[in-house]
């Protein structure tokens, strides 16, 4: 019998069934599905917990159908609700071989508990984690309290059947150890391995429809009028940050001679303050905009037109507009904290999330120092072209 990764896509399924578009660990575990199934068609099998074999397995092609949709930018809840209904009707016993693993890459605290997992390592089935980040135990204040605890609690459940951990950065598997040693070294019967994996993982260029473009005439934002700022816009993500920053830059420079500020990103927790704010000072619509929601192809559009663009985010166990941002050329102003330079490494430049007179400094220079700007893009698209041709070489 052929090996075979059992790849769990529970949050996969239950995100799109609620979301027309991705969020970062959805994005991350749709690219690594499909781009193994590309190369692999018979190693992955899509799968969820249940049943008789303690999985269940799904068709793929169906599976794929829906990843093409939600990057489509022209998919509808209707036409999902569809898919979806389809690929709980392919559903099967997963039929289990030996040599293969269980591999769990999205959101594992949403279970309520992990007893087939135990099933599957009896049957003989290895158990492999992939960790996102540890914002909820190292970050705690830009989490809600409730999702807090019941990550702390799925995380040291899950340590302790987990055969092998695969982090998501260098940061993240130094974080991961650091807590086994601090919290759980005597509570582990064997300690798993931990190895990083930093993702290679950056925006599929798609091409934009006719909405997208029109969307953007709407908005007033050409080619190189408006700096992005992609992101879940929740407390983490440091969003005011940035509105001061503008603030300032206005006040020195005139409305007029700056360029708008763009926010692509769902509205998330917390970040109460940051919208008051800008409503009451009115700023949406003038220098200031935001675009919810935006499905994939807006999303390309919105990064190939920026001038550059901002991460500021306090914490991250990533930060996937990073490596975007890089992919399609476009320099980044990145927080220095957490993984973030792991991600950016000399192709970005960085600022302390905490003091927005270092963003100011890095901003106002790329705004004002033209020549600054296309030196700093030139250098960022010769040593990206260097760095893979260098690769191509070795292969």
């Amino acid at each position: 019998m052929n090996k075979k990764i059992y790849l769990d896509i529970k949050d996969l399924l239950e995100y799109v069934t609620h979301n027309t578009t991705y969020s970062g660990i959805q994005r991350v575990a749709s690219e690594f599905l499909f781009s193994c199934f590309e190369e692999y068609p018979d190693l992955i099998v899509p799968v969820t917990p249940g049943g008789r074999t303690f999985l269940k397995a799904y068709d793929i092609t169906i599976l794929k159908q829906i990843h093409e949709q939600i990057i489509s930018g022209n998919t509808s809840r209707t036409i999902l609700d569809k898919l979806i209904s389809d690929i709980k009707k392919t559903e099967l016993e997963a039929d289990i071989t030996h040599n293969s693993v269980y591999f769990m890459i999205g959101a594992f605290w949403i279970y309520e508990d992990y007893k087939y997992i135990i099933n599957l390592k009896r049957a003989g089935l290895p158990f492999v984690l992939f960790v996102h980040d540890l914002i909820q135990i190292r970050n705690r204040e830009y989490v809600a309290q409730d999702a807090n605890s019941k990550f702390i609690q799925s995380f040291s459940d899950v340590l302790c059947l987990a055969d092998l951990i695969i982090a998501n950065s260098h940061y993240v598997a130094a974080d991961i150890k650091k807590f086994i040693d601090e919290q759980m070294k005597n509570n582990l019967v064997v300690l798993p391995e931990v190895v990083s994996a930093p993702l290679a993982t950056e925006h599929k260029h798609v091409t934009p429809t006719f909405a997208d473009h029109a969307l953007l005439r709407t908005l007033g934002i050409d080619t190189g009028s408006y700096v992005l700022c992609v992101g879940t816009m929740e407390i983490r993500k440091n969003n005011l940050y940035l509105v001061k920053v503008w603030e300032q830059l206005i006040r020195i420079h005139g409305v007029n001679n700056i360029p708008k500020l763009v926010f692509c990103g769902k509205r998330g927790w917390h970040n109460e303050e940051f919208f008051d704010y800008i409503e009451d000072k009115q700023y949406v619509g003038t220098w200031l905009h935001l675009i919810e929601s935006a499905p994939e192809t807006l999303l390309s559009l919105l990064y190939e037109k920026s001038l550059f663009t901002c991460f500021v985010s306090y914490a991250e166990g990533w930060g996937l507009p990073i490596s975007e941002s890089l992919s399609y050329g476009k320099l980044c102003v990145a927080s220095k904290t957490t993984s973030m330079p792991e991600v950016g490494g000399q192709f970005c430049l960085y600022i302390d999330p905490y003091d927005p007179n270092s963003g100011f400094d890095v901003i106002n220079k790329l705004i004002v120092d033209k020549v600054f700007l296309i030196i700093e893009r030139i250098l960022l698209k010769i040593t990206i072209r260097k760095r893979l041709g260098e690769t191509f070489h070795r292969k």
